[in-house]
Order: structure tokens, then C-alpha cells, then sequence
């Protein structure tokens, strides 16, 4: 391009370092994006553990109990089927009892259920309550409200709730990514004169 065609084409801000970098911030601050990373870092399961005793059982759902998110440390890994919808932020709790087998427990009030494909809220379940004594890991752990597998992870260790207690819980999709976006700050590495 010709010098008087370059420049008529940055007064139009068409090619502008502050238009490349604009648009670079918008992508790293999209929706879409960040819904991929949510996706492939497997962050629709929430692990999370508690130190066992009478007293935390009991103080559970206060923040008197300090809970910690295990993230990539969890003994376990869930394996959700996306096909059917699953109950969000119902707390499952699991006791492993040796190499092979665990205990699952789950209650909750008016759950919602949410469909992972269709990234949406199906409907809300008043009350859900599960309990099996005995499953063995990768076995398919199924009802009419969510259906999933659990794995042992590469962190697995079978004595680890002995002393801790062990739950996981299902995330919305949407609110983790918003969550994520809130989080995203973005700063020009020089400022720019005002134009």
C-alpha cells in the first residue's frame, strides 16, 4: 500500500496497535473461550475435604468448618455422563473403604438438575436422598436424578478418608465460567497516550 492509503487506513483505526490490542483483550476476556478452559480442565466436579470429627459433622454447612478444595489432589475423579442431567451443588459424600470399594452418600433440597450439553437448568427436585453401602470403583452409579462413575486418580490413596472427610459436588457450567471472567484482569503492559 501506498504511505497515503496506509495512513487513511489507520485514521479509520484499521490497522492501529490499540485496535490489535483491544481485540486481543476482548478474546482473552470472551465467554467463549473461557467456557473451553472451564471444559478442558474438567472443572464441572468440585472435590473438596474436612478433617473428621463430631464436632465438624455437626457445623458442616457453617463456614466454622474449614473446608479444602482438592482440585487435582482428590483420591478420586468423577466421571459424569453429559447425556443425562446432574444435581447441582449437591454435596456427595464418600468414604473409601479399601483398594476396590467405597461408600457414596447424597442429600439435598430443591436440587436442580442441569443438562451439560445443552448447558441449561432442567428442572428442580424438592428432595433427593442416596445412599450405598458398597460400590467399586468405575462401577456405573446410576438413578432417575444423575449418573456418573467414579475413578481413582492418580492421588489415590485408600486411607485417606481415615482421618478426613471426602465430598464432591456437581458445578454449573455457566456460573463457573462468569466466575473465571470475574477473575480476568487484564492490563496493557505500556499505557497509551489519551487520543
Amino acid at each position: 500500500m501506498s504511505g497515503s492509503s496506509t495512513d487513511l487506513m489507520q485514521g479509520f483505526g484499521l490497522f492501529s496497535n490499540q485496535n490489535i490490542i483491544d481485540n486481543e483483550i476482548e478474546i482473552l476476556q470472551s465467554f467463549t473461550l473461557t467456557k473451553k478452559v472451564v471444559d478442558n480442565l474438567n472443572l464441572k466436579t468440585s472435590y473438596f475435604s474436612y478433617h473428621k470429627n463430631a464436632l465438624s459433622e455437626f457445623l458442616f454447612k457453617t463456614p466454622l468448618v474449614r473446608k479444602t478444595e482438592l482440585y487435582t489432589d482428590s483420591p478420586i475423579k468423577v466421571m459424569l455422563d453429559p447425556s443425562v442431567p446432574q444435581p447441582l451443588y449437591m454435596v456427595f459424600s464418600v468414604t473409601i473403604l479399601n483398594e476396590n470399594e467405597f461408600q457414596i452418600e447424597a442429600r439435598g433440597s430443591n436440587v436442580s438438575l442441569y443438562n451439560y450439553i445443552d448447558d441449561q437448568v432442567v428442572s428442580v427436585i424438592e428432595n433427593i436422598f442416596f445412599k450405598k453401602s458398597t460400590i467399586r470403583f468405575d462401577d456405573e452409579i446410576k438413578t432417575q436424578y444423575f449418573n456418573f462413575r467414579i475413578q481413582k486418580s492418580d492421588n489415590f490413596n485408600k486411607n485417606f478418608t481415615a482421618d478426613k472427610n471426602l465430598f464432591f459436588y456437581f458445578n454449573n457450567s455457566n456460573i463457573t465460567v462468569l466466575k473465571c471472567l470475574r477473575n480476568i484482569k487484564v492490563d496493557q503492559s505500556t499505557p497509551q497516550p489519551p487520543c
